[in-house]
């Protein structure tokens, strides 16, 4: 699920890889060079930039 701030809840997935040796030999090479992940602060998320007034309406 992906953080968003006006509520919306969706998920989505693209498999751009051309099958499952290649999507593990990926994740094989991203984990050994970053096992941690990526450091992410929503305060500092360009998308939190927007006033609550300039929001679209809910509902």
């Amino acid at each position: 699920m992906s953080y968003d701030p006006i509520g919306n809840q969706m998920g989505s997935q693209v498999d751009r890889l051309a099958d499952n040796d290649d999507a593990n030999a990926f994740i094989d090479r991203a984990f050994a060079i970053n096992p941690i992940g990526v450091e992410y602060d929503p305060d500092e998320c360009p998308c939190m930039s927007v006033s609550p007034a300039e929001q679209p309406a809910r509902g």
